[in-house]
């Protein structure tokens, strides 16, 4: 059935069936609907919108500053009142499982790689 058959059937009130019919009468019970009315004023609000000046972001760069100011702050007294000493002792066992670090190494990189195929492929 041509599509002029599909619509002439469903304009003389005629149910046809398949999906080609499903997606006519969609169309057409969409078409008889009204239509959408934006408020009066819409576009020149849009406009302005459009036409102002963007805030400044003085205020996010002086919070971010200031957060990591006082982060630094932090550990640096931290590292004075414990009496702080670096070793890389809490970590020597890793030593004996080079394997273990190369297959931690290689299902990151396994799952980064499915998370940019899969993932954010369907969420753009």
């Amino acid at each position: 059935m041509t599509d002029q058959q599909l619509q002439q059937k469903i304009e003389n009130g005629e149910v046809p069936k398949g999906a080609d019919a499903l997606a006519y009468q969609k169309v057409f019970s969409a078409l008889r609907k009204d239509a959408y009315h934006l408020p009066i004023g819409f576009a020149d609000k849009v406009m302005a919108k459009l036409q102002q000046r963007p805030a400044s972001l003085f205020k996010e760069y002086f919070w971010l500053a200031a957060g990591w100011v006082s982060f630094l702050i932090g550990t640096g007294v931290s590292i004075f009142l414990i009496d702080f000493n670096l070793s890389w002792g809490a970590l020597r066992f890793l030593a004996g499982y080079p394997g273990l670090l190369a297959l931690a190494a290689l299902l990151i990189v396994v799952v980064q790689w499915l998370d940019k195929k899969l993932v954010r492929t369907h969420l753009s």
